[in-house]
């Protein structure tokens, strides 16, 4: 089997199906792929910045906890909300930024408080509700792709997406590496990964 091959299906393990997450949790959207400036003439788009061309990640980091995550096509309202209320367990306070998409959360009856930090107006952290432990996972995954991976597909930004989150979930300092690999090779799925899949 081709390393190529096997690299996909370890990337497809780290897969860690669906949870929830309760207390307080932070959400956020980013989005990753090559940087315009970095392109070839001929990759690049000339359609303005921010995220254009780029994949769209929507993550939720539980207070001292493990984080969710997953690749979307939008970042609207119908979406956002959504991913918050399929992964949030009901009564949490969930910390968000001011992005409108989050908005119709405080109207939501199943959750305790919606905290909004203004980042527009420099506000970072009022009452100890913030956004800085999901911007911390962020910065995992980027540095990981800017430094370890330096290209990523637009069609697989997801694996990369689960292979962060796995180490923040899995590999606290308590963790031996042994028990971290176990804990991999336990998700690796026997089926056969199909070539249009690994391809997209």
């Amino acid at each position: 089997m081709h390393p190529w091959c096997i690299l996909q299906r370890i990337r497809k393990a780290y897969n860690h199906g669906d949870f929830k997450l309760s207390h307080v949790v932070e959400a956020d959207e980013t989005f990753v792929s090559g940087k315009e400036g970095n392109k070839r003439e001929a990759k690049k788009l000339k359609a303005g910045r921010g995220a254009v061309g780029k994949a769209a990640i929507v993550s939720i980091s539980e207070r001292r906890g493990r984080v969710t995550e997953k690749q979307v096509e939008r970042t609207d309202v119908a979406t956002l909300k959504g991913f918050v209320e399929g992964r949030v367990e009901l009564g949490a306070v969930v910390c968000t930024d001011e992005a409108g998409a989050y908005r119709p959360l405080a109207n939501d009856e199943n959750r305790s408080r919606h905290e909004t930090v203004k980042h527009g107006d420099d506000e970072y952290a009022r009452d100890g509700f913030h956004t800085n432990g999901i911007e911390s996972v962020w910065a995992v995954l980027k540095r990981s792709l800017y430094v370890t991976w330096h290209h990523v597909s637009r069609n697989h930004p997801s694996r990369h997406v689960n292979k962060a989150a796995f180490h923040l979930n899995e590999c606290n300092c308590d963790v031996d590496s042994v028990d971290r690999i176990n804990a991999l090779v336990r998700r690796v799925d026997a089926k056969h990964n199909p070539y249009m899949e690994r391809t997209a």
